[in-house]
């Protein structure tokens, strides 16, 4: 039998598929190649530090980045960081998982009750939705099964009534233009929608493609002669 503690588990193991390689290019954005050392080393404490590479190649440092490390950087780096591509109701979600994910790591012999796993996943949803469409549909299907006992029709089909947190009108596709679908690479495809103006949430929509994909292209600027 699947509990709500192993339903919240899985949810913070799809929180960190989206987290860490997003704290990981915003941190690189801003120091470069000392990323590790200045955004995540010298932020955190010996004991949160504990088992972490003191250097390495990205593809082995990224992994290492946990849920509680990744929110914990997100909150110490606000002001200076995180404050200018989130809005403050991220920061409230941010803090909110931090105190869940503490309380998740010390179960007691009781099952997490209803309510606090479907809030727990309701948050981590909340947090990701502008980051990664296909992991927000995940945790949503996790809360889902909380709330109802099954993972029941897409969420767009529930509405405040029927006891989910409100999330905002249903977002659809947006239709890209004939001459950049036209366009050989999706990379191609993501500069010229981000240049008619697109948000980068309906670019990866639009693309069928992570958050993060569209993030990574728009944050390397293009070589000479691209």
């Amino acid at each position: 039998m699947t509990t709500n503690y192993l339903r919240v588990t899985e949810g913070l193991d799809i929180l960190t598929g989206v987290l860490a390689p997003y704290v990981a290019a915003e941190l690189r954005a801003r120091y470069a190649d000392e990323w590790w050392d200045q955004g995540v080393r010298r932020v955190l404490y010996d004991d949160q530090k504990r088992g972490l590479p003191p250097g390495g190649e990205d593809d082995a440092l990224i992994p290492a980045l946990d849920a509680s490390r990744c929110l914990i950087l997100i909150d110490v780096q606000w002001n200076e960081l995180f404050r200018r591509k989130l809005g403050r109701e991220h920061r409230t979600w941010v803090n909110e998982l931090i105190a869940t994910r503490n309380k998740w790591a010390h179960k007691g012999p009781l099952d997490m009750a209803d309510d606090d796993a479907w809030r727990a996943l309701d948050t981590m949803t909340r947090l990701v939705e502008q980051m990664d469409a296909q992991a927000t549909e995940r945790l949503r299907a996790l809360a889902r099964v909380v709330r109802y006992g099954a993972e029941g029709p897409p969420t767009a089909a529930h509405g405040p009534e029927q006891g989910l947190r409100p999330q905002g009108a249903s977002k659809e596709a947006r239709e890209i233009p004939k001459e950049i679908s036209a366009l050989p690479t999706k990379s191609a495809k993501i500069r010229a929608l981000d240049a008619k103006g697109w948000s980068r949430s309906d670019i990866a929509r639009a693309l069928e493609i992570r958050y993060q994909h569209v993030y990574n292209v728009l944050a390397t600027p293009l070589k000479r002669g691209s």
